[in-house]
């Protein structure tokens, strides 16, 4: 038998991926802080994804057809992400704390 006793927190981060297609991304997303969100241009066009929310700025620059970035989401809260080019194009990111206490036995 193995009991944790004053174990402590751990983060499961992973990849979130998300495609752009027909100008278009999710309207809501939820991913564990850690995580890391990784855009793929599955469109025609190019694409320009940044967020200015404070505490969750970042630009991925100009993201080719075919191209693939991404971006380390390492802190709780929620932030909007939207595209330079398509003004249109928007995709809210709620950012969860992402860790787990591995004191009750349960992972």
């Amino acid at each position: 038998m193995i009991v944790a006793i004053g174990a402590p927190a751990w983060t499961f981060a992973r990849d979130v991926v998300i495609s752009i297609q027909e100008r278009e991304l999710p309207d809501r997303i939820t991913v564990d802080a850690g995580s890391k969100l990784v855009i793929v241009n599955e469109d025609e066009v190019f694409h320009s994804l940044f967020s200015d929310t404070t505490g969750h700025k970042f630009n991925m620059g100009t993201q080719l057809p075919g191209q693939t970035k991404s971006v380390a989401l390492d802190t709780p809260g929620d932030l909007q992400v939207r595209c330079w080019i398509h003004p249109s194009i928007r995709m809210d990111v709620h950012v969860q704390d992402g860790t787990r206490d591995l004191t009750d036995g349960q992972p």
